[in-house]
């Protein structure tokens, strides 16, 4: 659209800008470019990503207890009381979960202090040299609406050796205060502690060379 001469200046210019809203109501105006509409995109919120979410393990509110058996005849129950890791979680695809524990072998506790000492002593834990039990998942295998398959590695006494143990996920929320964002989870496995060169009491049968661990976790999410 062109201004014709003798028309006022202020006059051609509305004339033009009505010309060019008249297009756009049409559909006539130049569509937007892609950068124009990727710079547009980029401005907009991103959705929360999806994915795995880490957790740290709330060691005041988790444990861990272990059964041996005693003479032959009865079971014995002990626990350790410092427990710290980290967990990477995600409750709708639990296979790529992974779990770091670490205990430490001088908070073990049976209810009796010359025993505690003498299972922190080279004849069990040899806490002064071997001063923490580790583990690390490798993989998460689901058998049931909330039970797993948790296969990973122990480290105990200088050695290392895989196991599996049974894993039950037991929910997550927002506690709350001071409680977070958490989720639970309660596990059990068994070892042999001749795997890892403890074999005090084995041979005479006054300890079982099999002990069964429980731990029951939670981590608070970071």
């Amino acid at each position: 659209m062109a201004c014709t001469s003798g028309v006022p200046f202020s006059v051609c210019g509305l004339i033009l800008l009505a010309g060019a809203a008249s297009a756009a109501v049409i559909g006539l105006a130049p569509s937007t470019s892609a950068p124009a509409l990727a710079a547009v995109a980029a401005l907009a919120p991103a959705p929360a990503p999806a994915g795995l979410a880490t957790f740290e393990v709330d060691g005041v509110h988790s444990s861990a207890v272990f059964k041996i058996q005693h003479a032959g005849v009865s079971p014995f129950y002990g626990t350790f009381q410092k427990i710290s890791g980290s967990i990477a979680w995600d409750k709708d695809n639990p296979q790529s979960a992974s779990f770091s524990v670490t205990i430490d072998a001088n908070s073990v506790a049976s209810g009796n202090t010359a025993r505690d000492n003498h299972l922190k002593s080279p004849d069990f834990f040899n806490a002064k040299e071997h001063p923490t039990i580790q583990f690390k998942s490798t993989s998460l295998t689901k058998t049931g609406d909330s039970t797993f398959d948790l296969a990973g590695e122990v480290t105990m006494l200088g050695k290392t050796k895989p196991i599996t143990a049974k894993l039950v996920f037991t929910g997550e929320r927002d506690a709350g205060g001071n409680f977070g964002y958490r989720a639970g989870f309660d596990t059990s496995f068994t070892l042999k502690r001749s795997d890892f060169g403890m074999t005090y009491g084995v041979a005479q049968g006054s300890l079982s060379d099999e002990v069964t661990v429980m731990v029951g976790f939670a981590g608070v999410k970071k």
